[in-house]
């Protein structure tokens, strides 16, 4: 294996390693600079969208609906940049009412099949219990879920920088 490669692959490797620590130790910091990279470029897009919207001498209805559309654009990258955490708790949100909802349809389904003189009904009805249980939990505990997450995915990371400086290093 010639320097270059081995620099490149060690560069690697460090770079893996770094982020993973960063993740699993700084969750909400990695989150915030991701919503907030993404809002700055929300608002690039608004922005060059207005200005060549505004280009045009005469505009139609329909022209002036999307500088409308522009501006709110550039507003909602406003937004996300000074309040991450809304889009940061947003998903497992979103996620939790989907799991909860299923988990009701599940639960009118088994008792349904009570009804129809299913037997087996009160061992069925576990399942949908867990998953409303487990929807509320998400749903009273967002942050914690979106953080744990993060760090799982971190701690992944550094793990694959030090197994690839490990490989590396042991490479003849």
């Amino acid at each position: 294996m010639d320097k270059k490669s081995k620099l490149s692959g060690l560069t690697a490797a460090l770079i893996l390693l770094a982020l993973g620590l960063f993740l699993a130790i700084w969750p909400n910091a990695a989150v915030t600079i991701v919503v907030r990279a993404a809002a700055v470029a929300i608002m690039v897009y608004g922005a060059l969208r207005l200005i060549s919207g505004l280009g045009n001498k005469e505009r139609s209805l329909s022209q002036n609906v999307q500088l409308g559309v522009a501006g709110g654009i550039i507003l909602g990258g406003f937004i996300l940049f000074w309040l991450p955490g809304v889009i940061k708790n947003l998903i497992p949100q979103a996620l939790a009412l989907v799991i909860l909802a299923l988990g009701i349809i599940s639960l009118l389904s088994v008792l349904n099949s009570k009804d129809n003189g299913d037997q087996r009904w009160k061992a069925k009805l576990v399942l949908p219990v867990i998953s409303i249980l487990g929807g509320l939990f998400i749903l009273m505990n967002s942050d914690f879920i979106v953080n744990t997450g993060i760090r799982i995915v971190g701690i992944f990371l550094a793990y694959q920088g030090c197994s690839q400086l490990f490989l590396d290093a042991t490479k003849k």
